[in-house]
C-alpha cells in the first residue's frame, strides 16, 4: 500500500462518519494540533469519530507524498458560520501505518 493510499483511508473515514477503526493507526500514534496533543490510537479514534459526526464535507485542495509523509491542504466543513475551515495536515506513515498526525488551522474558527 502506498502512503497516499493509507492517507486516503484516513480521509474517507471522515466522509463515512466512521469510528475510525478501519484507519491504520500505529498504537503509539502521536497527534498534534492547535488545541493540544494526544498520544495513542485508542485516544485519538473517539475524538476523530466525534468530529466526523459533525463533518459536512471535506474538499481536498492539494496533496503530496514524499519520504514517508503525506501533506494535505483541504477545506473542512463543519457547517459553521463563515464556511469551511482551511486546514493543512501532515501524516507520517511507516509500514502502511499512520504514526504521527500534525494538523494546522485557525482554532478560533471552531470557538463557540
Amino acid at each position: 500500500m502506498t502512503d497516499l493510499e493509507t492517507a486516503a483511508i484516513y480521509y474517507r473515514a471522515f466522509e463515512a462518519r466512521s469510528d475510525f477503526s478501519e484507519v491504520p493507526f500505529a498504537e503509539k500514534l502521536r497527534f498534534r494540533g492547535p488545541n493540544g496533543e494526544v498520544e495513542g490510537a485508542g485516544t485519538l479514534r473517539p475524538m476523530l469519530a466525534g468530529l466526523a459526526a459533525r463533518h459536512a464535507g471535506l474538499a481536498m485542495r492539494h496533496q503530496v507524498a514524499a519520504e514517508g509523509q503525506v501533506i494535505s491542504v483541504y477545506d473542512f466543513d463543519l457547517s459553521l458560520e463563515g464556511g469551511a475551515i482551511p486546514m493543512a495536515e501532515r501524516l507520517e506513515i511507516r509500514d502502511a501505518e499512520i504514526v504521527e498526525v500534525e494538523l494546522l488551522f485557525d482554532a478560533a474558527r471552531m470557538a463557540p
